[in-house]
Formats: structure tokens, C-alpha cells, sequence
């Protein structure tokens, strides 16, 4: 029987080589449309987008035009001055960013979301690319015109989908009251690096214009005992604010160096980012040297302090805990403040219950 198998001519046949093809993932149009209205969240992030890929390309002047129906956006950026450079970069959404090569950037993606907002009209080089995702939904694309003339930087006009509610007046300060504009908006923007100009004013401050409390190579610091946040600002565009019990101080940090944020930019990444790190170094060895030598803290502080005490995983030395053994932090029941010391000379303690209010004053009295 094995003989007779072996002799099979059908079973001497080789089986023919599988066809193999190496194909590229696509990416749904769909995909795409919900990309451009989901990252952006609000139409001051949007504009924020938009100043931030001016400054990328390179502009020394920004100027924001804007109303309830329309906005027009103007920078001296290098704009696209190439074919090439229109498909690779404005065509195509999430192309990477070369290293060094931009200021915030790095997929090339920011962009769709005023397109979300507005039907846009981009001008720069020769070219004039007309968008309008409402009507064409389901052909996402752009209309491309070339001219015969160059425009200098990029021009990006934009009339709202819906009316712009921005254009309320602002009821914040003079600094920032700037009819057409958000108040979130200028925060966003409050410290990039060079001059914005909104309806003609300006609206951000240069940071190495401004006093600082201290730098270094990494980044600007003010800080504020009065102040409940410390915000921080990568690159001069606002992140988050993180609260004081956490800094045991408020105030602002501009970054010099870029921070990691999430693909919206409107998160900290903290794992993984030295940039944040040595900001968080910086600012706990401010606090620590202010320690040294107080003899009472705000709020803030106390909160840090305690939370550093409880639930620290940070050594604390003799010299600091002598130290600490003399600050007022620890409140009593008539909100007084008492160092460590007085409070250990007791013999008895109590528990309060936050209830009893005139029992527990009787007791602390006696």
C-alpha cells in the first residue's frame, strides 16, 4: 500500500506557492470627520490650534480678526511653497513632525479642528484650498485652487457654521477684555512666544518680557501663596492647572522646554516627562527652603505639609522635623493655628466629631 501511495502521480505534485501582498490600513473618512470635531472641544481651542501652527511656521506676528459670523487669521509664517509640501502636509492628516523642525507640532493634525467649526478658505504660496466638511460629509476633502500670484505667510479665512458666542463682550479685566474673543482663549494663549494681536490689541505676554519670580533652563516661575492653582503652560500655551495643596503653593509655570502632553494637548502626561519632573523638583525645594524658615503657612502650605507628614514617601531629617516641630499648622478647635510642640504638650486628647461644637470648645478650654 505504501509503494502504490508513493507512485500517485497526483500525490507527487507540489502545492503552489500562497500569494503574498503587503497592503496598507486605511483610515475611514468617518474616522477622520469624528477626529476633527472631537479633538478640539471647544472653538477657543480651536483658534488656540491655529495660533500654535502659525507660530510652527515660523511667524514673528499673529493677527485673529473675529466676530460672531467669521474670523480671518493672518501670520508672516513660510507658509507651503511647494505641491509636495501641500499634499504631504496639509493633505494628509497626522503626517510626523521631523525633529526640531516645530515648536509645538508633532502629527500634523491640530488643523481639522477649526474645520469643524468654520468653512475655511487657506491661503498661502499659490495656493488657495476652499474646506467644507458640513456639505461634503461624505466625500471629506478639499477644493484646491492655484494662482498665478504667491500670498506672503498664510491667510485663513472663516465663516462659523453656527454664530460664534465668543463675541460677548469680555467681563473679565482690561488686560484681557477683547470684544469677538473668549476668555478661554486668551488663557490658551496667554504666554506663546510671540505677539498675538486680537480685533488689533494684543492679547499674550512675551514670557522673557516678563518678571518672574525665578528661571532656569526649563521653564519660568511666579509664585503666589494667595493663589489656589499653579497653572502651567507648556511652551506659553496653557495645559492644566494643578491644584496648590499639591505645590503647597499657587502661581504659573511656563515651560522653555516642551512638556508631554496628550494628542489634544490639554493634558499633563507626567510619568515619563523630565521636563515636569524637574519643574516638580524645583518647586517642592521652594517650598522646603520657605519652610525652613517660617513660622506660620497659608493654606496651601499646611495642606502640603500635612499630606507630606501622612502620607509622604520622602525621609524627613532631624533638621527638618526640629524645624517643623516650630511652624503653626495644626488648627485647633477655634481655628487657631499650634506648632507641633504646643500641641504634644498635652497629656489628654480629644476626638472631635464636627457636631458638638460647644462641648468640644468647653473641652479644649479645660
Amino acid at each position: 500500500m505504501a509503494d502504490a501511495m508513493s507512485t500517485d502521480p497526483l500525490l507527487s505534485i507540489e502545492p503552489s506557492p500562497a500569494s503574498k501582498q503587503r497592503r496598507a490600513f486605511g483610515l475611514h473618512p468617518k474616522i477622520l470627520l469624528s477626529i476633527m470635531r472631537e479633538q478640539a472641544g471647544s472653538l477657543s481651542k480651536a483658534l488656540s490650534e491655529l495660533v500654535m501652527n502659525s507660530i510652527d511656521a515660523g511667524a514673528t506676528r499673529i493677527n485673529l480678526t473675529i466676530d460672531k459670523d467669521r474670523f480671518s487669521l493672518d501670520d508672516d509664517g513660510h507658509g507651503f511653497t511647494s505641491l509636495d509640501q501641500l499634499e504631504n502636509f496639509f493633505e494628509v492628516f497626522g503626517t510626523p513632525h521631523e525633529k526640531g523642525d516645530a515648536y509645538y507640532g508633532r502629527f500634523r493634525i491640530g488643523r481639522g479642528q477649526i474645520m469643524s467649526y468654520a468653512r475655511t478658505v487657506w491661503r498661502s504660496g499659490p495656493f488657495e484650498m476652499r474646506v467644507d466638511i458640513e456639505a461634503n460629509e461624505e466625500d471629506l476633502g478639499y477644493d484646491l485652487v492655484v494662482h498665478n500670484n504667491n500670498a506672503v505667510g498664510c491667510r485663513i479665512e472663516g465663516e462659523f457654521y453656527e454664530t460664534n458666542w465668543l463675541h460677548m463682550p469680555s467681563c473679565h479685566s482690561d488686560k484681557f477684555s477683547v470684544d469677538g474673543i473668549g476668555y478661554d482663549f486668551l488663557r490658551l494663549i496667554c504666554y506663546v512666544p510671540v505677539p498675538v494681536f486680537v480685533n488689533g490689541k494684543q492679547v499674550n505676554e512675551i514670557p522673557e518680557d516678563q518678571e518672574w519670580d525665578f528661571e532656569d533652563d526649563h521653564a519660568w516661575y511666579r509664585v503666589c501663596r494667595d493663589d489656589s492653582n499653579m497653572s502651567v503652560f507648556n511652551r506659553g500655551v496653557f495645559v492644566q492647572s494643578v491644584r496648590g495643596a499639591y505645590f503647597g503653593m499657587g502661581g504659573v509655570v511656563v515651560t522653555k522646554q516642551p512638556l508631554l502632553v496628550n494628542m489634544a494637548r490639554n493634558t499633563l502626561i507626567e510619568r515619563n516627562c523630565p521636563v515636569w519632573e524637574h519643574v516638580r523638583k524645583v518647586l517642592f525645594d521652594h517650598l522646603n527652603s520657605r519652610l525652613i524658615k517660617a513660622r506660620k503657612l497659608d493654606i496651601n502650605e499646611r495642606a502640603k505639609l500635612l499630606d507630606d507628614l501622612l502620607f509622604g514617601e520622602r525621609v524627613i531629617s532631624m533638621i527638618e522635623a526640629q524645624q517643623i516641630r516650630k511652624i503653626r499648622f495644626i488648627p485647633d478647635i477655634f481655628g487657631q493655628l499650634q506648632t507641633p510642640d504646643k500641641f504634644l504638650e498635652g497629656r489628654a486628647y480629644t476626638l472631635f466629631d464636627k457636631k458638638h461644637f460647644m462641648i468640644a470648645e468647653r473641652v479644649q478650654k479645660q
